[in-house]
């Protein structure tokens, strides 16, 4: 998914302690598009190794 030139992909930095996340996540969208009739958006939390590593879609971008 993440090699798509129409996917946007956020990385952070490398996290220097572990982080745990209980609970339901939520996340909050601001867009604007001119064809909202054939946009589609969703959100994903992810941990990734380091190096990333190739999944089906290739390293992460």
């Amino acid at each position: 998914m993440e090699a798509r030139e129409d996917v946007l992909v956020f990385t952070t930095e490398p996290l220097t302690e572990d982080v745990e996340v209980t609970g339901r996540v939520r996340a909050v969208l601001f867009a604007a598009t001119s064809s909202a009739a054939g946009t589609t958006s969703s959100a994903r939390a992810r941990s990734t190794t380091s190096p990333p590593c190739a999944g089906p879609a290739g390293p992460p971008r």
